[in-house]
């Protein structure tokens, strides 16, 4: 059974299923023996969105993002995002993971999904919650692509071919 698991979160991180480092590889891989130092830094993504309904509402997607520190390499994306109507602090659970997966080679995007609940309607608001979740991270990986969320201190880049997402509720 592990190693289904296993095999499923290789295949969905996209990683080679080794921590060994090939010799034709160059240091640092992100897929190479690690452990790297890790780092983290805060950030915003800021978007509007048009509900099925109409409305256009701004949304604040809270982040944290987990990074190797003294990597210049490409590094994989793995986006951590939680359901539920909402937490003033979804993005600073799970620090485990981040550090884990940033000591490993990767770039990880901890998203804070602000609350969808908008109406005393409760099928609204599943509709609401329905949408969001998949625009923040929409919202998220745009933002990755433009260099708008890279820490400064990260010198490698993302791999955007390379993605894995995991969420929580």
């Amino acid at each position: 059974m592990h190693a289904i698991l296993w095999m499923g979160a290789a295949v969905l991180l996209g990683c080679e299923g080794s921590s060994e480092r090939k010799a034709s590889e160059p240091p640092g891989d992100p897929f190479g023996s690690g452990p790297y130092e890790t780092a983290s830094v805060d950030s915003t993504v800021t978007y509007k969105t048009s509900y099925p309904l109409g409305d256009n509402i701004e949304r604040v997607v809270d982040l944290r993002v987990w990074y190797p520190k003294d990597y210049d390499g490409p590094a994989p994306v793995v986006l951590v995002s939680h359901g539920g109507n909402g937490s003033i602090d979804g993005h600073t659970i799970f620090e485990h993971l981040g550090q884990e997966f940033a000591a490993a080679g990767y770039l990880s995007a901890h998203l804070n999904h602000a609350e969808s609940d908008l109406t005393q309607n409760a099928s609204i608001n599943t509709a609401y919650h329905r949408w969001d979740r998949p625009s923040d991270v929409s919202a998220v990986l745009d933002a990755l692509d433009a260099g708008e969320l890279m820490p400064e201190a990260f010198a490698g880049t993302p791999r955007l071919d390379r993605i894995g997402h995991l969420g929580h509720s």
